[in-house]
């Protein structure tokens, strides 16, 4: 996804339209290799399982699977960074973590 990593492009934000197309362009590029059948499957843990759940949505016609992992498809009640469309204080905790990473 553009903005992460070493990528040096900006990340627009947490599941956003960018995320799916970025997610789209390789599906669609697997699809046209030789060693490809036509069909694609996905799978991810907590983001990328969220990303997963979303393509899925797009009903792109080679994705045929998704494994996913840590992923809810209700984000306003199950997602781990907020319940019932509250924040969590184990964000300030993640957060902290990461920024000492």
């Amino acid at each position: 996804m553009r903005g992460n990593g070493d990528d040096e492009a900006m990340m627009e934000g947490e599941y956003t339209q960018q995320e799916l197309g970025d997610a789209y362009g390789p599906i669609y590029w697997i699809t046209k290799q030789p060693w490809c059948t036509g069909n694609v499957a996905m799978i991810g843990i907590s983001w990328d399982g969220f990303n997963a759940l979303q393509v899925t949505a797009l009903q792109q016609k080679a994705l045929k699977a998704i494994i996913t992992l840590c992923s809810e498809v209700d984000r306003y009640a199950e997602d781990i960074n907020c319940k019932g469309g509250c924040f969590l204080n184990e964000n300030m905790g993640w957060g902290s973590a990461i920024w000492a990473y």
